[in-house]
C-alpha cells in the first residue's frame, strides 16, 4: 500500500511540473519553452546543409533595455553582427515577441555590420515585428549591388525585397505580430515570400551581394524600425520546398507568425 501511495505522489508531482532531478518546480517560462520546442518537432535550421549565418535574439543573455554591441552568429561560422558605437547600437527587448526577446532597431540610426558577403545561390529568412512604419525602411541591406534589401514589415510603400531591381511588390502586414520574409536568389531566378505566400513580382534579378548589414548603414542610410527576432541565411545550396517548409514551420512555431 505504501508503494502505491509513493507512486501516486510521484505522478502528481510530475503532473505539476516538478523536476525531481533538480529538486525544484519548473518555471512557467521553462514549460512554455519546452512546449515550443516540442511543437517544432525537433527540427533545427542546422539540419540543412549550407547554413552560413544565424542570428537568434532569444539566444542573447541580456537584460531588457541593454544595448547590443555584438549579436553572435549561431551558425558556427563566426559571422557576428557588430556595432562599436554606443549611439548606434540597437536595444535588446525582453519578452517582446511571442514571449521571447528581440532586438529593437530604431527609426533613426541603429545599425549593425557584418563581414559576410553572399554568393548565389543564397536564401535569407527574416523574422521581424514592426515598431514604426515609414516609406524608407531596411532590415537587411548589402553594400552592392545598389538597392539590395529586405524590409518585411515596416515599409509603407515600394517593394519588400530588392536585388538591384524589385523582386517583390509591396505587402502591408499585421502590426500586432511578427512575420517571416524569405528572399531566395538562385543562379537564374529570384523569389520573395511573406508568411509562405508568394509575393514575387520580378524574378529576373539574381545578383551576388556584397557585405551585408542590419538596419541603418552608411552606404544606404535608411533605418529599420523593427523588432528583429531571427535571421537565417543559407549559401551555396538551392533549398527545396521541403526545406522552406521546415525552416518556416520552425520559425512560425517559435515566433507566433501567421
Amino acid at each position: 500500500m505504501k508503494f502505491n501511495k509513493s507512486i501516486s505522489i510521484l505522478l502528481i508531482l510530475a503532473a505539476l511540473g516538478f523536476n525531481a532531478s533538480a529538486g525544484s518546480l519548473l518555471t512557467a517560462r521553462g514549460l512554455a519553452t519546452k512546449k515550443k520546442k516540442a511543437a517544432a518537432g525537433g527540427f533545427s535550421p542546422s539540419n540543412i546543409s549550407g547554413l552560413k549565418f544565424w542570428l537568434k535574439a532569444d539566444a542573447l543573455a541580456l537584460s531588457d533595455g541593454t544595448a547590443v554591441s555584438t549579436w553572435p552568429d549561431s551558425s558556427g561560422n563566426g559571422n557576428n553582427a557588430t556595432q562599436s558605437s554606443g549611439a548606434l547600437q540597437p536595444i535588446f527587448k525582453a519578452a517582446s515577441v511571442n514571449g521571447l526577446g528581440s532586438v529593437l532597431f530604431d527609426t533613426n540610426s541603429n545599425g549593425m555590420v557584418t563581414s559576410l558577403a553572399l554568393t548565389k545561390p543564397f536564401t535569407i529568412f527574416v523574422v521581424e515585428k514592426v515598431n514604426s512604419t515609414g516609406s524608407l525602411r531596411r532590415t537587411i541591406q548589402a553594400t552592392s549591388p545598389n538597392n539590395s534589401l529586405i524590409a518585411v514589415t515596416a515599409r509603407t510603400s515600394g517593394a519588400n525585397a530588392y536585388d538591384s531591381g524589385t523582386v517583390s511588390g509591396f505587402r502591408a502586414t499585421d502590426a500586432t505580430r511578427a512575420h517571416i520574409g524569405r528572399l531566395a536568389i538562385q543562379n537564374s531566378a529570384s523569389s520573395y515570400f511573406c508568411d509562405s505566400i508568394d509575393e514575387t513580382s520580378g524574378a529576373t534579378q539574381y545578383n551576388d551581394w556584397g557585405t551585408i548589414g542590419l538596419g541603418y548603414n552608411t552606404w544606404n542610410p535608411e533605418p529599420c524600425g523593427c523588432y528583429v527576432c531571427e535571421i537565417i541565411i543559407y549559401q551555396g545550396v538551392t533549398l527545396s520546398s521541403t526545406d522552406f517548409s521546415n525552416v518556416e514551420g520552425y520559425l512560425r512555431t517559435k515566433w507566433g507568425t501567421p
